[in-house]
């Protein structure tokens, strides 16, 4: 678990992804391997993404297109209630992203998925916390190939 500022008496482990992703469904769509990417956003980005990441735009969102994740789910977590917090009336949400771990590792062969620290974190977040970025070009396979659900800890 990343450290997030807080301490860990206080912090609650999150679920593991994989067992999160098993209660959403994701054998249903997906067989064999997966990787599980988790995204802090709102409840209004939230629902428009849980639609098969209908939402997700090559040109959109604050980053050119491109998607930043996080492994870990109290980082997501941050991330969700600093967006909130920019947005009267909004509540934070964690979308997962379960996707086929040969699609993953085809991504990363075309530099279209890529791991770096974050730039710019949350407070309470350190710098060198990791991400993973989906080239805007990476997008319409996240739309095709990816399982998107709501994360809950």
């Amino acid at each position: 678990m990343s450290d997030t500022g807080n301490s860990p008496s206080t912090v609650k482990k999150p679920a593991p992804l994989m067992l999160r992703a098993r209660e959403a469904g994701v054998q249903e769509e997906i067989e064999g391997e997966i990787e599980v990417f988790l995204h802090g956003t709102t409840r209004r980005s939230a629902d428009r993404l849980l639609d098969q990441g209908d939402s997700l735009s090559s040109t959109g969102g604050n980053h050119g297109g491109a998607l930043h994740t996080i492994p870990d789910a109290n980082v997501a977590l941050e991330f969700a209630k600093r967006s909130a917090t920019q947005v009267p009336g909004e509540t934070p949400v964690v979308v997962a992203i379960a996707l086929p771990k040969k699609i993953a590792d085809s991504l990363r062969n075309r530099r279209l998925l890529y791991s770096t620290a974050i730039s710019g974190p949350p407070q309470g977040v350190r710098d060198f916390t990791p991400q993973h970025i989906f080239d805007r070009n990476a997008l319409d396979t996240l739309k095709q190939h990816g399982f998107f659900f709501e994360y809950k800890p």
